[in-house]
């Protein structure tokens, strides 16, 4: 079944995920070409990434050692932190 495209959530980006991307990459223009795929992704479909623990969801970023953890209700999606991705 296709996801349905209709339905987007908000994405919001905590003080915490900003700071930690501009000390990880502090060229904004490449930051958020890095981010494009990922808000675009998460806005219609939350559940894309893993969940790590209890509502805290990581989303491996392709092609890179980084992870986006995040939650999401209803409504909205929030980018709390980007780390390393966990090694499995």
């Amino acid at each position: 079944m296709l996801p349905n495209y209709h339905r987007m959530w908000e994405v919001v980006e905590e003080h915490r995920f900003t700071a930690e991307l501009s000390a990880l990459i502090p060229n904004a223009i490449r930051a958020d070409e890095f981010l494009e795929g990922a808000v675009w992704a998460l806005a219609r479909k939350p559940t894309l990434g893993t969940n790590a623990a209890g509502n805290v969801w990581h989303l491996p970023m392709f092609g890179t050692d980084l992870a986006i953890y995040y939650t999401f209700d209803d409504t909205k999606v929030y980018m709390h932190s980007i780390q390393a991705a966990p090694k499995d």
